[in-house]
């Protein structure tokens, strides 16, 4: 990873600043953490703790990467494109656009739509198995995405219209998502929010960081070398106990905010 950040930055006018850190495994998360607050990151890059072989099947690399994931999940004070809607697939579809910018990259945004009343979302406790009628509660955080989603196609259509395509998918079940996502799958890149929560893909599954989309893609029923790109949008009210207190006067390098990769293992 940290290669590919050097190479990036001799084609580009990117400042890269390479970091190694040794840390005991039940405490490198703290570590990840911290340095991530202290230069002001806005995203924080993790590996897989699963490697994938040329016939696209993934091999475990240890429970214990898997581990470190799920803590720097919980406690990241930053961030870590089918589009369902939700926080994450917003914060998604941003880097997405900001990637689309580059010249050599076009950008093809799928929106999974379902029938008029019905909703793909679902609230903790509910039944997973279909697609449910639409609530109050689901309303407001879709009606968020869809002010969110209209914004980024006149965005698209204003600036990037040469690079940036964008489709609608009706889907009625499990069997609609599933074939909508494999029609993309000679992409070279999946980008997904970690969780938004689409019913039809809630199962049970044993790599739940990715969230319902993630797990798919990553799973033995999405037959594909594609890379997938799974992003958790900052909740500042999901962490209860920050392992950084903020000070005043905190020393931070040079000041800037500058997104700095936290590569520690």
């Amino acid at each position: 990873m940290v290669i590919a950040f050097e190479a990036y930055q001799q084609l580009s006018s990117v400042t890269i600043r390479p970091m190694t850190a040794i840390s005991a495994l039940n405490t490198i998360y703290e570590d990840i953490c911290t340095s991530a607050h202290q230069k002001r990151a806005a995203m924080i890059l993790l590996p897989f703790h699963k490697h994938q072989r040329v016939d696209g099947s993934l091999e475990s690399l240890g429970q214990s990467l898997r581990e470190v994931n799920q803590l720097v999940l919980r406690h990241s004070p930053c961030s870590v494109v089918p589009f369902f809607g939700g926080r994450d697939d917003m914060e998604a579809l941003a880097y997405g656009m900001r990637m689309a910018e580059h010249p050599g990259i076009m950008l093809t945004v799928l929106k999974v739509v379902p029938p008029s009343g019905k909703t793909l979302m679902t609230l903790e406790g509910q039944d997973t198995s279909m697609i449910k009628v639409e609530n109050d509660k689901n309303s407001d955080s879709e009606a968020d995405s869809e002010l969110f989603f209209s914004e980024f196609i006149q965005h698209a259509a204003k600036k990037l219209q040469d690079s940036v395509t964008h489709e609608e998918r009706l889907v009625e079940s499990k069997a609609d998502i599933v074939s909508a996502l494999k029609s993309m799958s000679k992409s070279n890149l999946f980008l997904v929010g970690r969780m938004p929560p689409v019913a039809p893909l809630l199962i049970s599954t044993d790599t739940p960081e990715l969230g319902p989309v993630g797990s798919f893609l990553a799973s033995s029923d999405f037959s594909s070398t594609t890379s997938v790109l799974v992003i958790q949008h900052y909740n500042p009210n999901a962490n209860l106990h920050p392992l950084v207190e903020e000070e005043e006067n905190e020393d931070t390098d040079d000041g800037t905010d500058t997104p700095v990769l936290v590569d520690k293992y």
